[in-house]
């Protein structure tokens, strides 16, 4: 079974190995201490920008989870519809400038043959940038790790499959870390949504109300509420993957969400005044 190339290389991030660690090390010198958190994690939110623009935010997440030493790190993303079948990723794993990052076989077979998954294999995989960006950062972070890759529709079958999820990995999975990624608010002209027009008023609106909202659901471990904002108020891109990620985060006992960093593209890099931009946020629980 063949691995999946690396597509964003270059592009989302860096194309070379040199290139990958030196924005790391940077990220490294500017992360949070994790020691602050009132817990240690077991899950997380990400972002999925290209990492000029978030890759510091995600990595918190990651920085974070590591402490727990991993040995299987259950990544959701996709830009899923709720009319579309669950995926799960059935090949040898990815590579990126930094090597192979291989999949957890068993947990991967398991599921496979547990459940009527879409099945994806390196032939059939289509570039996915909600997924690949991460996966530099657990390399660095979390050599030890094996993956498993799941997209998940935004709807109740989540909860389905996260029950296996856990099933499995109580077999199969010493310490496991469950991270859903997703964006928050696209807004501009460029992504059709201008609800509140453009500028200064406009971007505050969609990171202190919207954006806000899509957190407070985070924060407060409610899966349902996660699915029901992305979809009504266009606040999470990927709300399936969010929803199963604080799934797994109440099953695994998490009582509490802790919100890291929320910020936006315009925060980042600011360019005028604000027209087209996308909100961000770091969340471990």
């Amino acid at each position: 079974m063949p691995f999946v190339k690396s597509t964003f290389a270059g592009t989302w991030y860096p194309g070379t190995r040199k290139q990958i660690e030196a924005k790391l090390n940077d990220y490294a010198s500017q992360v949070k201490d994790s020691q602050k958190l009132r817990k240690p994690p077991v899950a997380g939110i990400v972002p999925h920008a290209g990492w000029t623009y978030s890759g510091r935010v995600a990595y918190e997440v990651w920085h974070n989870l590591a402490r727990r030493n991993p040995d299987l790190v259950v990544l959701f993303g996709g830009h899923v519809h709720g009319y579309q079948r669950s995926m799960l990723f059935v090949d040898e794993g990815f590579t990126t400038p930094l090597g192979e990052l291989r999949c957890h076989d068993e947990m991967m077979n398991g599921l496979a043959g547990a459940f009527r998954f879409k099945q994806t294999d390196a032939q059939t995989w289509e570039p996915d940038n909600t997924v690949e960006v991460q996966m530099p950062m657990i390399q660095r972070l979390m050599p030890q790790a094996r993956i498993l890759v799941l997209h998940l529709p935004p709807r109740d079958i989540i909860l389905d499959i996260v029950d296996l999820l856990m099933e499995f990995t109580r077999r199969f999975s010493e310490r496991p870390v469950f991270v859903g990624s997703t964006d928050l608010t696209h807004y501009g002209p460029r992504y059709g949504f201008t609800s509140q027009g453009i500028g200064d008023k406009a971007h505050r609106w969609a990171k202190g109300e919207n954006d806000a909202q899509f957190v407070a659901r985070l924060l407060n471990l409610d899966p349902q509420g996660c699915l029901e904002e992305g979809l009504s108020n266009y606040n999470a891109c990927c709300p399936g993957a969010a929803a199963a990620a604080v799934t797994a985060a109440r099953l695994l006992g998490s009582e509490f969400g802790e919100l890291l960093t929320q910020t936006t593209s315009h925060e980042v890099i600011p360019e005028g005044d604000p027209v087209d931009f996308v909100g961000y946020a770091s969340v471990v629980f």
